[in-house]
């Protein structure tokens, strides 16, 4: 018969899940080694003279200066607009507009509308042949009905 005891010694999946692979904890040694050196700062450097360009051209065409004049379209900056604070209340408040009836609306543009061409109305009809009259057909005679 079977050791009872076998059963305790099978293995249970997930039960290494906790445990770190051996890749990650060559990679966690090498990050310890590393940290543990000194780090150097390095000297500081003197500060540089920062300046703010232009946005515009600032050139003043005055008069007799028609070579300004075409190379500097617009001179003069436009002013900037902002954004300004309103009362919401302002805000919330809706703008009555007037009613507008879709029939009415629709209509006039029916009656104002010109009436779409029709294909048949542009050729030119040929004028219709005369016919005889029965009678004139079996006499013979060319006589018109």
């Amino acid at each position: 018969m079977a050791d009872p005891r076998a059963r305790l010694y099978r293995p249970i999946p997930g039960e290494h899940l906790q445990e770190l692979p051996d890749a990650s904890e060559r990679a966690l040694s090498w990050d310890k080694e590393r940290c543990s050196r000194s780090v150097t700062v390095a000297a500081h450097k003197e500060p540089r003279e920062v300046r703010v360009r232009n946005t515009h051209h600032t050139r003043e065409p005055g008069a007799y200066s028609p070579k300004l004049i075409r190379l500097v379209r617009n001179p003069y900056a436009l002013d900037l607009g902002y954004f300004t604070r309103q009362a919401a209340g302002d805000r919330a408040r809706p703008e009555v507009r007037e009613r507008v009836s879709f029939t009415e609306a629709t209509r006039r543009k029916t009656e104002t509308r010109a009436p779409f061409p029709k294909p048949s109305e542009a050729r030119v009809r040929v004028a219709p042949r005369p016919r005889l009259s029965a009678t004139a057909w079996l006499g013979g005679s060319e006589e018109q009905a």
